[in-house]
């Protein structure tokens, strides 16, 4: 084969892929020969005849998702005059739009043929890393690894966005999960506390110290009877704070002076 034949040969292997993880999977197979044989990830997939791999196929596309894929290597390696092997290896990365993540390296081997002057796949062979990806039981794609890596990728996202959540009892008996970066103030309100979040307020059954214990350092309890999270402050002034919803503190006047140096200090200001 020439070198224009050959870069050819690994364009189209290129474009199987692309095609195939897009889940069109009929423009790899307009290309398979007759008597193709495909070795895949899979225990099972050692299939022989071009009927044999679009019933294969056609099983797969149940399971999987559209992926695109990253970090592409193609080369053609050991081409004769009518045949030539392609390999490669890439990265392939669910697409945006699925409702989880997973990406993981592949490795392909296409053996390509001419036949009647046009070219044909006559082996496919493609194996991912040992130990990489665990399929659970009943699966033919990693679609259980994938929502646990999107669980644990939203996970991350909100500790490092949002930080510390605590778990909290309302006056209900509803278990409700906060964020404490979510949390604008709390009040004390007869025996209960209500929690002033961005969204809602949740009145629960705890004091006011014993939230300060849940807290962290943003929070700062500036009356007997208030804590402020000083992530949401807009104005000091004297004997009052006022929130970033227009909702105005009390702050009595002994501790005035000892409230404004603390929150001076906490951003860094004068």
């Amino acid at each position: 084969m020439t070198k224009n034949q050959e870069a050819e040969l690994v364009r189209l292997t290129q474009q199987c892929w692309q095609h195939y993880w897009q889940l069109d999977m009929d423009f790899m197979l307009s290309y398979c020969d007759e008597k193709v044989t495909w070795i895949g990830a899979e225990q099972n997939e050692f299939i022989r005849g071009l009927d044999n791999l679009k019933k294969n196929f056609a099983e797969l596309l149940q399971h999987l998702r559209t992926c695109h894929l990253l970090n592409q290597e193609f080369y053609a390696q050991q081409c004769g005059k009518n045949t030539c092997t392609v390999i490669g290896r890439y990265l392939v990365t669910t697409d945006e739009t699925n409702d989880y993540f997973l990406q993981a390296q592949q490795r392909c081997t296409f053996v390509w043929g001419v036949k009647n002057k046009a070219y044909k796949i006559i082996h496919i062979h493609v194996s991912n890393p040992m130990g990489e990806l665990k399929v659970a039981k009943g699966e033919r794609f990693v679609n259980t690894v994938g929502y646990m890596a999107n669980k644990y990728l939203e996970e991350n996202f909100k500790q490092r966005f949002f930080g510390k959540q605590i778990t909290i009892t309302d006056v209900n008996g509803a278990v409700r999960f906060i964020y404490l970066s979510e949390i604008m103030y709390v009040k004390a309100h007869r025996n209960d506390l209500v929690i002033v979040t961005t969204g809602e307020n949740i009145e629960v059954k705890i004091s006011i110290s014993q939230f300060m214990e849940l807290a962290d350092s943003k929070f700062l309890k500036v009356h007997r009877s208030y804590a402020i999270n000083t992530d949401f402050m807009m104005k000091l002034e004297r004997y009052t704070v006022t929130m970033k919803n227009g909702e105005q503190i009390p702050i009595p006047v002994k501790k005035y002076n000892g409230v404004r140096d603390v929150m001076i200090k906490m951003h860094n200001c004068k």
